[in-house]
């Protein structure tokens, strides 16, 4: 799904789904809550906060999918990705039901960008629309340089979304994987723990060579075509 000028180049990515949300204890009543949120008018504004990588940002891409399929219109708005394109990227939001704005931390510090948003939470309340945020820390914690944007950020509800631990990261890349078919021996996954970085999005971008590299070759993944995709690669450089 595009998202409309002046966001014409980002798109939401694909599989970001509550479906393939893997929510451990910590996070099942934070996901409970943001479904029933997203499609009613019991808040207004939700903030969701917790470290790198626990899963924000498919939060509010699924957030915007779901919405999306229940005839809501919606924007994803990535800070952290659009700060080249200035503040202009905050405009034209007048037309949208639900925004999700990604990133939040980003921006904190820079005058101009927190004017701008300042203004944008304003015009979502006199409408009526739903904003949704994201940051890498509690709303409470940032250290905006308006301090009335600060207190607009804790209008409404905040979330804290819990990362997951090595074991519960293992549950989840199974859990992923066998949403495409695929299979993975704890062996593959001890292989790839010990080389790589244990952080979900990077896991994630793993999984996703390995099910090319599958379909390519038309092999399971084993340890050997484990090699094959991910370390022979670094070892000739990147392209």
């Amino acid at each position: 799904m595009q998202i409309q000028q002046p966001l014409v180049n980002l798109a939401f990515r694909e599989g970001q789904r509550f479906e393939s949300f893997y929510a451990n204890a910590q996070n099942q009543l934070l996901l409970q809550e943001l479904k029933q949120a997203i499609c009613s008018n019991d808040h207004q504004q939700l903030f969701l906060w917790g470290a790198k990588s626990a899963g924000k940002s498919h939060l509010l891409q699924a957030s915007c999918q779901r919405a999306h399929l229940k005839g809501i219109s919606t924007a994803y708005l990535p800070l952290s990705e659009l700060q080249n394109y200035g503040t202009d990227v905050l405009q034209g939001t007048t037309s949208y039901q639900l925004i999700c704005i990604d990133d939040v931390h980003s921006i904190v510090g820079q005058k101009v960008w927190e004017t701008s948003l300042f203004n944008l939470i304003n015009q979502a309340r006199e409408q009526q629309q739903v904003l949704l945020f994201s940051a890498n820390e509690n709303p409470r914690h940032l250290h905006c340089s308006l301090p009335d944007l600060h207190s607009r950020l804790l209008w409404g509800t905040n979330l804290q979304v819990h990362k997951l631990d090595d074991e519960e990261k293992t549950k989840a890349l199974k859990f992923r994987a066998a949403q495409r078919g695929i299979e993975l021996d704890n062996a593959v996954i001890e292989y790839i723990y010990k080389r790589y970085p244990r952080d979900f999005t990077t896991l994630i971008g793993i999984l996703d060579k390995l099910d090319r590299e599958s379909l390519t070759s038309k092999r399971r993944i084993t340890i050997p075509l484990v090699k094959q995709a991910l370390d022979k690669p670094q070892q000739q450089g990147k392209e």
